[in-house]
């Protein structure tokens, strides 16, 4: 009896052994994970507050991208008008230097039309004028 006795407390202790190993080679892999967790914590905190000054730049660029194309487009339509009035300008610089035709009265032989016609009238000055700033508005396009 008592050698099975001591043939159980053997087996016991060496039971005992090998569950203090793998308790002990347990506590280093917690120990490890507990690192693993904590980096992981860590990156996870540097990932969020990285996504926090992406928002921000993505924020603060939405809002110039936005202003650059509202200004942009208060530039089309000033431009819009401008050519408008440009446009205008034109038609009427370029209608008040058309020749105004004058009815004449037709002679009845071809002697009396040149006794009768009249020397090239001087253009107006006006007229002139109108054609040369209708020219430089054309060479500013």
């Amino acid at each position: 009896m008592d050698l099975v006795l001591a043939g159980l407390l053997v087996a016991m202790i060496v039971h005992g052994v090998l569950l203090n190993r793998r308790l002990s080679q347990l506590r280093n892999d917690r120990d490890e994970l507990a690192a693993v967790v904590r980096d992981f914590q860590v990156a996870t905190g540097q990932a969020v507050a990285g996504l926090d000054g992406i928002r921000v730049a993505a924020d603060s660029t939405g809002r110039t991208l936005q202003e650059r194309i509202d200004s942009g487009r208060a530039a089309i339509r000033d431009l819009e008008f401008l050519v408008e009035r440009g446009e205008r300008a034109a038609e009427r610089l370029e209608a008040g230097s058309r020749p105004v035709a004058r009815p004449v009265a037709r002679p009845a032989s071809p002697l009396a039309a040149s006794a009768t016609a009249p020397a090239a009238a001087p253009a107006p000055a006006a007229a002139t004028d109108a054609r040369s700033l209708l020219k430089a508005i054309e060479g500013m396009q």
